[in-house]
């Protein structure tokens, strides 16, 4: 309301200055822009109603229809095949599960971009749960100038966690090192042997 209120006072001076300038030159053109600010006047109630709807709007995210896991890339903050963020919609509450659902992800998709781009290796993969502030990002970019920005990682309440590998070399498919980072949780780091043999308690998350 007192935003409404100091629109309101703005369009009236306006309005005065408009009525002080014609009076001063006698230029019609002022009192031809008089209508205008009375107009703002008396819309300046709509005016704000659609900024506020409009920003809610953003805010909404209908509930989704089922409990169905899914899992959402973004591909606009998408970096060079190589750093991926994805989206978890109804996510497992059981961590361990969790984890399994956000290896095989990466495991999938590490195959896929080794066949499509031999050249690259996926790198890492920031998992945040689905949210009607994350999943803005769907459709929008990243906005990261101007003095209030909106970026993912502002949203540090809805972060899974992250998953990103080490290669036994630069041309090897075969990981040396996983390290797989639940929001904050310290880094589980597993070590993979390059021949392919795994160790450790890396096997429960990828079978």
């Amino acid at each position: 309301m007192l935003t409404v209120f100091l629109l309101a006072i703005l369009c009236c001076a306006g309005v005065g200055i408009l009525i002080w300038r014609w009076k001063r030159t006698k230029k019609k053109k002022y009192l031809f822009l008089i209508p205008t600010f009375v107009l703002l006047v008396f819309l300046s109630p709509v005016i704000m109603f659609v900024i506020v709807f409009s920003g809610a709007y953003k805010l909404y995210c209908p509930n989704p229809v089922n409990n169905k896991l899914e899992l959402i890339e973004l591909d606009r903050l998408r970096k060079f095949s190589e750093y991926y963020t994805v989206l978890i919609r109804n996510p497992p509450k059981n961590t361990d599960s969790l984890k399994k659902v956000m290896t095989q992800y990466f495991i999938e998709t590490n195959s896929y971009i080794d066949s499509a781009y031999p050249e690259r290796r996926l790198k890492e993969v920031v998992f945040y749960r689905y949210t009607c502030r994350t999943g803005y990002f769907i459709n929008n970019d990243e906005e990261r100038e101007g003095f209030i920005g909106n970026t993912i990682d502002m949203y540090d309440d809805a972060r899974i966690g992250s998953i990103a590998a080490q290669y036994c070399n630069d041309n090897s498919t075969k990981y040396k090192y996983i390290y797989v980072k639940m929001h904050n949780e310290e880094i589980d780091k597993y070590q993979l042997e390059c021949d392919g043999v795994h160790i450790d308690n890396w096997d429960m998350y990828i079978k």
